[in-house]
């Protein structure tokens, strides 16, 4: 996983703004992707593997059960590597 700290700026995930937000950048499985990037607040990866990255906006937009559910999933597909 992987967090921007300084936040990104909206312009590096191709959205029409130059603000600052968090992200967080999880791994899960592809088709588990597809699914999540037609929802607000899920974007491709723009620095990683788009087919089994995803950038999740922390801007309220996922529930916080949510994010938990998928930091475990996350968690599970890159603990033993």
């Amino acid at each position: 996983m992987v967090w921007c700290p300084y936040g990104c700026t909206l312009g590096q995930l191709n959205l029409p703004t130059s603000n600052r937000i968090d992200i967080l950048n999880i791994k899960l499985h592809p088709e588990h992707i597809y699914i999540l990037r037609q929802r607000d607040g899920f974007l491709p990866a723009y620095h990683m593997d788009q087919e089994h990255w995803v950038n999740i906006l922390l801007n309220n937009s996922v529930s916080a059960d949510e994010l938990k559910y998928l930091i475990k999933q996350s968690f599970d597909l890159t603990v033993n590597r």
